[in-house]
């Protein structure tokens, strides 16, 4: 009697086990299905959308019916399936983008979308603006982080392919806004941002220095001027209007501006300052370095 007991017993939990490795697969399937379609060499991926609706990613009819230079400007940001870019919003949204689901097969057709906050047609004539010469364009709404506009040259032509990809310019499949970078002129931003924080909008604004051309700073360095005539005497406004290095390195010297308290105004702003650990933030996905200085 004793060991039909423990004979039922013995059956009843190897069944519970079964059930249960049978609901852990079920749940594991339903999860995973999308990825493993994704890698399956024949998914069918969802749309990506600027805010007023524009195509930036076609995954269901490619990148015919599209005028020529249509994706021109997004491709090191949106990126594709190809695999070529990792740091991009479809690279890093892929599974999202995988129009399938286990319990219901191959969704209909753009039943998958991501809608960002980039304005397309603003994004391009950022880009043609730029002509000939490479750099990197940001606009944004501060106030809600949505991202308006975000260029950078060189860019990929996603829908002409990677054929001739021994010959592109270094940086095409990079989007600069998502790693490291040297600032230039865009640091005084944050020295601005430094500067009314420490001394008040009213103080700031009534300072003035005059600009030769170059400034010999207190570490004997000389700090030159983009202009070699100099920009003569100017206040804040004038000196930020002008980019003016030697303003900004006259200002940083002012006995009320002392180096300890701007360090501490450009922690508060998010930068790792004198090899501060670097952290990252996540943009719908998409890895973004955040800024550092000495």
């Amino acid at each position: 009697m004793k060991s039909i007991l423990r004979g039922r017993r013995l059956i009843t939990l190897m069944l519970l086990l079964f059930l249960t490795g049978m609901i852990v697969l079920v749940v594991r399937i339903q999860l995973e299905a999308s990825f493993y379609i994704s890698q399956s060499g024949k998914p069918c991926y969802g749309m990506v959308y600027d805010r007023e609706g524009d195509v930036l990613f076609d995954g269901i009819n490619g990148y015919e019916g599209y005028e020529s230079g249509h994706f021109a400007d997004v491709g090191s940001l949106i990126g594709d399936t190809s695999g070529q870019m990792t740091n991009t919003l479809v690279a890093r949204n892929l599974e999202s983008l995988t129009n399938y689901s286990f319990t219901t097969g191959m969704r209909q057709t753009g039943k998958t979308a991501i809608h960002t906050t980039l304005d397309h047609a603003a994004n391009k004539a950022t880009y043609s603006a730029f002509g000939k010469k490479d750099g990197i364009a940001i606009a944004y709404n501060y106030k809600t982080g949505e991202i308006l506009v975000n260029v950078s040259k060189p860019c990929v032509d996603v829908a002409k392919g990677y054929g001739d990809i021994a010959n592109f310019p270094e940086g095409s499949l990079l989007c600069k806004a998502f790693y490291g970078t040297v600032p230039g002129s865009t640091q005084k931003v944050s020295t601005v941002i430094a500067a009314t924080e420490i001394l008040g909008a009213e103080q700031l604004e009534s300072l003035s220095y005059s600009c030769t051309g170059s400034y010999l700073n207190d570490n004997r360095q000389s700090i030159n001027c983009h202009k070699s005539s100099g920009h003569g005497k100017q206040n804040i406004f004038q000196g930020f209007a002008n980019s003016c290095n030697p303003f900004f390195a006259q200002l940083l010297e002012r006995s009320g501006m002392p180096l300890d308290r701007i360090i501490s105004v450009y922690r508060s702003m998010g930068y790792a300052v004198n090899g501060d650990q670097k952290q990252t933030i996540s943009i719908d996905g998409i890895l973004s370095e955040t800024a550092s200085t000495t």
